[in-house]
């Protein structure tokens, strides 16, 4: 087939562009042919041979095995998307679970129930800051059975000093008061 007049139009001086500044690397078009069919042209200079080429192919034949692709990579996205959300879906739950009942323990822990400690599910971070707090609240809970058995103690003393005043107080001497003491 012969090139048609907006080919040679169009292909011509970029082959000339081409032999001009002796570039050697392929230059892609899309033109019309001389079927009027729409064609995607790679032009290439050879300086060796001083000879320009032209190879043209319809691009409908370039498109169809594109679109054919079509349905195949959709597919493909759409399994990939499913895929991502699936294990972000798993990723989340296994962080967000532990750390939330870790959140309702301490929560449990700040209104007073101190028998609440974290289940430790795993040796990851979690599962270090589970530990990490189990170890606090027995520590906490330690002290808090340390001051409520001061306070026993001093409210015991206190109520012994109590006594031992009023009998001062009720007592007409100081041989009975020492006795009773």
């Amino acid at each position: 087939e012969s090139p048609s007049a907006s080919q040679t139009k169009t292909i011509i001086p970029l082959i000339n562009e081409k032999m001009s500044s002796g570039s050697t690397t392929p230059s892609a078009i899309e033109i019309t042919s001389a079927l009027g069919k729409s064609t995607l042209t790679q032009i290439q200079w050879f300086p060796t041979m001083h000879v320009g080429v032209a190879l043209e192919m319809q691009t409908s034949v370039i498109y169809k095995e594109l679109n054919s692709l079509a349905p195949f990579t959709i597919g493909l996205v759409i399994i990939t998307l499913l895929a991502t959300s699936l294990i972000l879906l798993f990723g989340i739950n296994r962080m967000i679970k532990p750390l939330r009942a870790l959140a309702e323990i301490t929560q449990n822990f700040a209104d007073g129930d101190w028998s609440k400690r974290a289940t430790v599910g795993s040796e990851d971070e979690i599962g270090r800051l589970a530990i990490s707090f189990n170890h606090m609240a027995d520590q906490l809970s330690g002290s808090y059975r340390s001051l409520e058995k001061k306070v026993a103690e001093r409210n015991l003393q206190i109520h012994t000093a109590a006594e031992v005043a009023q009998n001062i107080i009720s007592q007409s001497s100081l041989d009975d008061t020492l006795n009773k003491i």
